[in-house]
């Protein structure tokens, strides 16, 4: 982002006589990290606690909010689990804060502070483009007060049966069965009926397999093989992991292909990341001509209606073959859905349409007759009529693509919404529009000085810090920012893990525009790496942090 655009929406952010009213994301957790955050990285990630403003009623209320250590450098799968690296306890590019967008508050006043909070705070403003709305989050280092619990969200999950529920959701794993794929199998949305309204997730690949003759090959999830599945519980999310493997037999001979299925489990939905499936790998026995992701529900919504983007008048689901293999061209690449929604509460799923094949698009089926449960497919003949789960089809829907995608690797990647009963179609694509455009996000640092943060909160622009130049750099760098008041000057380069490698001013300096030229040495003169690097401004209890490269 330009220098110029961050000025901008901080004067934005921080009037609050022309902002509009608050950010309208009722189901949407925040997901940070220290890319989106840099002014937070090398802070301890103990003892915080967040906090939201309401200026109607002038009051402070504590919220849920989870921090999660990520590291990149732990086994595949454990990198939430393993955080025992040289970076722990310590917040960095790679590590999360995650929050409820409907915990966003108002702008607080200068003098106004928690009770029992430390002197610094971190304002956290979001600006949600589609609308103009904004809000806030405090993030406050409390002062030691004894045992204090904190807000969260109610998570429960068991593993012997692998099931997970929130407040809204109960959905189950197929874990306790013989045989299990570890796949979505049961969905109970609580602010509905509460009645299981999935039949199971589908996987569909068909292909044809040459031997002496062509072949018809059909691959379901029935074929995937769940070895263990482990969660860790916080009070935002839950972090699931399962281990599995494709397992069958490709042209007479066994094929075995392991797979990480990481998933993030929010008060409202979850996020599901089921990367590498093996097509490439399995072209060397078969051409797959169509693949495909999709929910199956099962009687009992019957009577709910089916919506996507481009069908806002709804299908009711009804089982008796009025709307067969309904299928609507799809924007590869886009974030699209469809919706399932009635008395038992709203299944929204939402999901990037993969870009392979020659046609991708939106895949809809609603017919109990086993003799033509195919007829949803392109590919409709004889092999492929056979189906898994109760065998027969009500409002399954999902995505698909089709033709000349051999050789690609194929990820599955959705979300799944748990909502409440009887959501109208408008609702539902302006919440999908909302998800296309993450908020923006400013982090300001204030310190407990009824006179600094007051300068924080009516004058942003006391100092700029703008683009090194050149960037990347070899031999070295300019760096320069403007000062429109005296004030005492910290400037630093840190590593990627927030750590200090050179302090390159620590003094009082006059208004001006200054530039520092940093030739790539550390403290003790030595020459630093190639490599990412931060570089902060520090002034009146305000920072500016920015990025440079260097390339030795």
């Amino acid at each position: 982002m330009k220098s110029g655009t961050i000025l901008m929406m901080l004067v934005m952010l921080l009037s609050t006589a022309t902002l509009p009213a608050q950010i309208e994301r009722p189901y949407e957790a925040v997901v940070l990290n220290g890319r989106k955050l840099p002014e937070l990285i090398g802070q301890p990630t103990d003892n915080w606690r967040a906090y939201r403003y309401d200026s109607t009623n002038e009051k402070w209320q504590e919220v849920a909010i989870q921090i999660d250590e990520y590291n990149p450098d732990a086994p595949q799968g454990m990198e939430y689990f393993d955080t025992n690296d040289d970076s722990a306890g310590i917040f960095d590019m790679n590590d999360e804060i995650v929050f409820m967008a409907q915990d966003i508050g108002d702008v607080a006043p200068a003098e106004s502070w928690p009770a029992g909070s430390d002197s610094v705070r971190w304002q956290l403003t979001l600006y949600d483009s589609t609308d103009g709305s904004r809000g806030v989050l405090y993030l406050i280092r409390v002062l030691p007060l004894g045992i204090h619990k904190s807000p969260a969200y109610h998570f429960e999950f068991v593993p012997e049966t692998d099931v997970i529920s929130t407040e809204n959701y109960q959905i189950g794993f197929d874990m306790g069965q013989e045989d299990t794929t570890g796949q979505l199998m049961d969905a109970r949305i609580l602010s509905g009926t509460g009645v299981d309204i999935l039949d199971r997730m589908k996987i569909r690949l068909y292909g044809i397999v040459t031997l002496l003759i062509p072949l018809p090959l059909q691959i379901t999830e029935e074929a995937i093989r769940a070895d263990s599945a482990f969660a860790k519980i916080g009070p935002v999310r839950v972090i699931h992991n399962l281990k599995a493997a494709f397992a069958l037999t490709l042209a007479g001979f066994p094929f075995r292909k392991e797979f990480l299925q990481t998933s993030f489990f929010y008060p409202w939905h979850g996020e599901f990341h089921i990367t590498g499936i093996p097509i490439q790998d399995m072209s060397q026995y078969a051409d797959v001509i169509y693949a495909r992701l999709s929910w199956d529900m099962n009687a009992a919504a019957t009577g709910m209606t089916f919506f996507s983007e481009t069908n806002p008048a709804g299908i009711i689901i009804d089982g008796i073959g009025d709307h067969e293999g309904i299928s609507t061209q799809g924007m590869p690449g886009h974030l699209d859905w469809t919706m399932v929604t009635g008395t038992a509460g709203t299944m929204l799923n939402v999901f990037h349409l993969p870009a392979l094949g020659d046609e991708q698009g939106i895949f809809y089926f609603d017919n109990t007759d086993n003799d033509t449960l195919t007829t949803g497919d392109p590919e409709d003949t004889d092999p492929y009529t056979s189906d898994t789960g109760d065998n027969v089809a009500y409002g399954e829907n999902g995505y698909f693509v089709h033709q000349n995608i051999s050789g690609e690797k194929f990820d599955f990647v959705y979300m799944n919404y748990f909502l409440p009963p009887n959501i109208i179609h408008a609702d539902a694509s302006a919440m999908v529009n909302k998800l296309r455009h993450p908020p923006g996000v400013v982090a300001i640092k204030q310190e407990r000085s009824p006179s600094a943060v007051a300068q924080n909160t009516t004058h942003p622009a006391l100092f700029q810090l703008y683009a090194n130049y050149p960037n990347p750099f070899n031999a070295g760098t300019v760096i320069t920012f403007t000062m429109s008041q005296p004030a005492h000057v910290r400037l630093e380069i840190l590593d990627m893990k927030g750590r200090l490698v050179n302090r390159l001013v620590d003094t009082a300096m006059s208004p001006a525009q200054h530039r520092v030229v940093w030739d790539g040495r550390d403290n003790n003169g030595q020459m630093l790496p190639s490599g990412v690097y931060l570089y902060r401004l520090s002034m009146n209890s305000q920072s500016q942090v920015r990025r440079l490269v260097m390339l030795k």
